[in-house]
């Protein structure tokens, strides 16, 4: 949902291009590599690095995970959901205000978590370039 600002939540994905130095308005940085880590940018079909400890450093590698991250996910408006409600009806699972954002992604057998632990931390951008606070959950796989 919008910040501070009551600026709209951005989409933009920069193109997949290896040495980028502009970043993604969706970030997200995992601790553990998904899938085969793969550091192809945007390969649908690899995994994704993982960055320990997860943080948004300006490092080449951090960029390219979030861009990497970012091109795997749909950025929809409130009236076009991607999650489905109690009776199997396309609807938000909370209420967004003007300008929020739903993004969503289908973790592929490509992209797994591994078994154990593994941090992940976003973080979004808005249309006035203000970076949000980074909200941090852990996925355990067993």
């Amino acid at each position: 949902m919008p910040g501070l600002s009551g600026s709209a939540v951005d989409d933009d994905v920069p193109p997949p291009v290896s040495n980028s130095t502009e970043r993604p308005d969706l970030q997200i940085v995992a601790s553990r590599s998904l899938g085969d880590g793969s550091k192809a940018i945007c390969d649908t079909s690899g995994g994704i690095p993982g960055i320990d400890p997860p943080n948004f450093s300006s490092d080449q590698a951090t960029i390219d995970a979030l861009i990497d991250w970012a091109c795997r996910f749909d950025s929809n408006s409130p009236t076009n959901p991607c999650t489905l409600n109690g009776a199997g009806n396309s609807a938000t699972l909370t209420a967004l205000p003007s300008g929020g954002r739903q993004f969503c992604d289908l973790i592929t057998s490509s992209s797994t978590f591994p078994e154990g632990d593994t941090i992940v931390v976003v973080r979004l951008r808005d249309f006035a370039n203000n970076l949000g606070d980074p909200v941090e959950i852990v996925v355990r796989h067993e």
